[in-house]
């Protein structure tokens, strides 16, 4: 999956539209979002933090704060960003955290997704931890072939809401 996403990665250089989000409910309701700085070949998510905070909603970023931990801190445009762990761009330790009960909407990044919502990540749990306490509509983010028929899960996983890809959102 990492190597197909670099090579469709370089055939989608452009960032991610808002476009396919606006037809989700949960999206037009959110007031705090948590996105993510795109690390490697992920999907560029800059243009819909950016109309999201234009519609007045907040954007929160994951900060790693320990094994297998991260929390959600406020980020406004051309406040700094620190390299954190994995190579993570984050807002610094004096943002506002945001507590996942806060939180209306996630963006999740992801390896791969199956039909019935649940994700492959990276391997560290991070985002099963804080999904398990979070409420907030859950959106994978990746390139449409991404989005396969079945994956293993195991009990801690946590399934998503939908996921939304270059062609649009897929809802579970």
């Amino acid at each position: 999956m990492r190597q197909q996403r670099r090579l469709a990665a370089a055939q989608h250089a452009s960032p991610l539209s808002i476009n396919h989000l606006n037809d989700l409910p949960a999206w037009g309701a959110a007031r705090v979002v948590a996105s993510y700085q795109a690390i490697n070949d992920e999907l560029d998510l800059s243009r819909v933090d950016r109309e999201a905070r234009a519609a007045n909603k907040a954007v929160a970023y994951p900060a790693i704060v320990g094994p297998g931990l991260i929390e959600f801190r406020l980020w406004h445009e051309g406040e700094p960003l620190v390299e954190g762990d994995m190579g993570v761009r984050e807002p610094g330790p004096k943002a506002q955290v945001v507590p996942l009960h806060a939180i209306d909407f996630f963006l999740v990044p992801l390896l791969a997704c199956d039909q019935q919502g649940y994700r492959l990540g990276y391997g560290g749990g991070y985002y099963d931890r804080a999904l398990a306490s979070a409420a907030g509509f859950r959106c994978g983010v990746g390139f449409s072939y991404q989005l396969v028929e079945q994956l293993p899960t195991e009990p801690h996983d946590q399934a998503l809401h939908a996921f939304l890809s270059e062609q649009g959102v897929t809802t579970f």
